[in-house]
């Protein structure tokens, strides 16, 4: 009934299944820690909705367990909200609520949450348009050691430093 041991032990059953392991018992693991208010389990159990492990995918539940883990500062469920919700976002209003997600989690250091706000930037996606704003962001995703973060700081400040030269 430890809350902590079953989201270790559900990781465990997730990512090192074999034939004697069911997916099911990972995703009851994570339920029964989550009911416990536990945020990890929260976060994993929205993980196993959206994919698909060992239970049927459902992306309006497993947005329901991420704001849960994302409310209470759970920084991957705040990427992985931010993530969902861009996908189905139109509105101006929509991308400002990805952009708030994806500010809370790179802001709490997420690398990955980072390179996404920074892209917002480069498009004007809920944020205003602003190269600069997502270089910085990118330089900080690639400090914090994102893999892909060093090409689009150079893709970037080459873009600017050819504009600059040709203004």
């Amino acid at each position: 009934g430890h809350a902590p041991a079953m989201v270790l032990l559900g990781g465990l059953l997730s990512q090192h299944s074999t034939a004697e392991t069911d997916p099911t018992q990972a995703v009851d693991l994570f339920r029964r820690a989550a009911a416990q208010g536990n945020v990890d389990a929260q976060y994993n159990l929205g993980v196993c909705l959206r994919r698909g492990l060992g239970v049927e995918r459902n992306d309006a539940e497993a947005e329901r367990f991420y704001l849960a883990a994302a409310q209470q500062g759970q920084r991957s469920a705040q990427l992985a909200l931010g993530s969902l919700r861009a996908q189905s976002a139109t509105s101006d209003e929509q991308w400002i609520d990805v952009s708030n997600w994806y500010r809370l989690a790179a802001d709490a250091g997420h690398p990955a949450a980072m390179m996404s706000l920074a892209e917002l930037h480069e498009a004007g996606r809920g944020v205003a348009a602003d190269r600069h704003a997502a270089l910085k962001l990118y330089r900080q995703a690639l400090a914090a050691g994102h893999p892909a973060a060093a090409g689009e700081v150079q893709r970037l400040e080459s873009a600017l430093t050819e504009r600059q030269y040709t203004a």
